[in-house]
């Protein structure tokens, strides 16, 4: 949101603009006025002893309108992001702990044990980015708007990258206090989202691990060389051992001179250049201990006395690298990052609307487009059969609702049918005879049932959307109930593909209680019994459904369809009455 509000996405001079105020707590004390391209941080109380320094953060909520007509107002998009981001940055230039909330930022900066469980405060952990009145120096406070300026002009897939990896950064240092393990495996995670925005590097043999390393060379050495190298080349092609090659090179690249030198200075034990790839490497290990099985850090690396005092530590003739570490190289990147990407004070971003506070993309109810034939083409077939029946099916509780129109989308799909590929002409000509079937009789068109004959035979095969159909008109399945079950089955391993049937859940619910009725049909109780059961575990939630397929357990009787679907005709004899639905069908 500061980069939006920046003007640099806008593409007009037709601009809303907003002068705005926050309040910002911090540890950082400073007395003169910074004035920045994002704002102006003034100072309101600073340089008090073992104090919080409050500060007013004055910044312009800009927004480009839509046309010269437009009433959208810069005031109406909330910029709250905006000042979230900014208290980021301060935080990351600054070394210290930016927050809007004055309590928040004293219980982080407290210097002894919480009263109540006795935990340890956060400068047990990290004492310099915690530390009381953290005064800035002269020389480096004026570089503030240089390092904005830097920020606010990266492409904004690397500002929106950064800004992610700036929130868990932070996150793991609140965190630290109340839970190490997680803090620390934060800390890792950040590193792998930021190092994603780099290709993977190429592993070689040298990056498997040494000791595994060692015992397989020790057999390939048995084994002709070409088999070794295909052996090698196999082992190679791990996407594991790619992703932490990846974690390293990028950290590594992205570790200056300076981390070993100017900035090492006061720092005690600080990690030498020589350990960090080795050090790299069991850190990423650590990360995949923590996320597949809980296993705690380090203990070494866990203990104040020693972790607050020292970056990293030799264990085992392993490096490890301490939470104060860390926070340092976190930092170091993160900086490093910034200084490397290109710079522009424009950029063609249409998309950015959609990143404001408060914008979700919602799916448009099927009823206002699944009769619409302007778009259709094969590709879209699944999507309107599934909006259809969410629409039929929605509308049982509601007689009155007002009934679809399909005769526009059945002449589109005759337009297609004769030019499609087999697969699409048969998909296609499934789904007309599909609406079709939805009309009543006398009210189809002449001609409709001698254009599907042509692609489909009149006995109807058993596929998904004639098992829907069935149910939706109250009629009994002509097929074994085997075929049904291998069809269901089917539908449901591949619903959650992205072009798949996929129907509204009560109806998975009316087919399962439909498989059941063929089962009693057949006299196999015991399967009738699995499939009710099945019907009521899918019907959770509605307590109604799962009483009425209970009492039909319990009386060993046929399952009324319909009744399931909110509709209750029922006619003896049938599963469902073969009534003319009052729905959404075209008439």
């Amino acid at each position: 949101m500061l980069q939006i509000i920046s003007g640099r996405f806008f593409q007009s001079e037709l601009v809303n603009k907003e002068e705005c105020d926050a309040i910002l707590y911090s540890n950082f004390s400073w007395i003169v006025p910074l004035k920045t391209i994002a704002g102006e941080l003034r100072p309101v109380s600073t340089y008090q002893n073992n104090s919080i320094s409050s500060y007013t953060f004055r910044y312009t909520n800009r927004y480009e309108r839509h046309s010269e007509g437009s009433r959208v107002l810069g005031v109406g998009v909330r910029a709250d992001q905006a000042v979230e981001q900014f208290r980021l940055l301060a935080s990351l230039y600054f070394n210290s702990f930016f927050h809007d909330d004055r309590g928040y930022v004293e219980g982080l900066c407290r210097t002894t044990p919480a009263p109540q469980t006795g935990a340890l405060h956060h400068g047990s952990f990290v004492p310099k980015f915690f530390k009381l009145n953290n005064f800035g120096i002269p020389d480096q406070v004026p570089g503030f708007d240089g390092f904005l300026q830097k920020v606010l002009a990266m492409p904004r897939e690397k500002y929106r990258l950064l800004l992610t990896c700036l929130t868990c950064y932070f996150e793991a240092l609140e965190a630290v206090g109340k839970n190490f393990d997680l803090a620390y495996s934060m800390m890792v995670y950040m590193f792998e989202s930021l190092s994603k925005s780099i290709d993977p590097p190429k592993p070689v043999w040298e990056d498997y691990e040494q000791n595994l390393r060692y015992k397989l060379d020790q057999e390939m050495a048995k084994i002709p060389s070409d088999s070794a190298k295909a052996i090698r080349a196999i082992l190679l092609d791990n996407p594991h051992l790619s992703l932490k090659k990846r974690f390293v090179h990028f950290i590594w690249d992205h570790v200056q001179d300076t981390f070993f030198t100017n900035e090492a200075e006061c720092v005690q034990n600080a990690l030498p250049k020589s350990e960090l790839k080795k050090a790299l490497e069991n850190l990423y290990a650590s990360r995949s201990g923590f996320v597949h099985e809980l296993k705690k850090v380090l203990e070494q690396l866990r203990y104040p006395g020693f972790g607050n005092r020292s970056e990293w530590a030799n264990w085992d003739n392993k490096p490890h690298i301490a939470f104060p570490g860390l926070v340092r190289l976190g930092r170091h990147v993160l900086m490093s990052f910034i200084d490397r990407q290109t710079q522009t004070s424009k950029e063609v971003y249409p998309e950015w609307r959609n990143e404001l506070p408060g914008i979700m993309t919602l799916k448009v109810a099927p009823q206002f487009w699944v009769g619409n034939p302007g778009a259709f083409t094969a590709s879209h077939l699944h999507k309107y059969f599934n909006g259809f029946v969410e629409s039929v099916v929605n509308s049982f509780p509601d007689p009155s609702a007002p009934r679809l129109v399909v005769r526009p989308l059945m002449n589109r799909i005759e337009e297609l049918v004769p030019n499609a590929n087999s697969d699409d002409r048969k998909m296609m000509a499934i789904v007309y005879r599909f609406f079709l079937e939805m009309i009543p009789e006398q009210d189809r068109e002449p001609g409709k049932e001698a254009f599907i004959s042509n692609y489909i035979p009149e006995a109807e095969a058993c596929e998904m959307e004639f098992l829907v159909l069935k149910v939706l008109k109250g009629q009994t399945w002509p097929w074994p109930v085997e075929e049904c079950v291998l069809t269901f089955e089917k539908y449901l391993g591949s619903k959650h593909k992205k072009k798949a049937i996929r129907l509204p859940n009560i109806m998975d619910v009316a087919l399962m209680a439909g498989i059941a009725n063929r089962f009693l049909d057949a006299g196999d109780g015991q399967k009738y019994d699995h499939w009710i059961d099945q019907a009521i575990f899918d019907a959770a939630g509605r307590k109604d459904i799962q009483d009425y397929l209970r009492e039909c357990r319990t009386k060993n009787s046929l399952i009324c369809l319909h009744q399931i679907l909110g509709r209750s005709e029922t006619v003896d004899g049938t599963i469902d009455p073969p009534v003319q639905l009052p729905g959404p069908v075209d008439q």
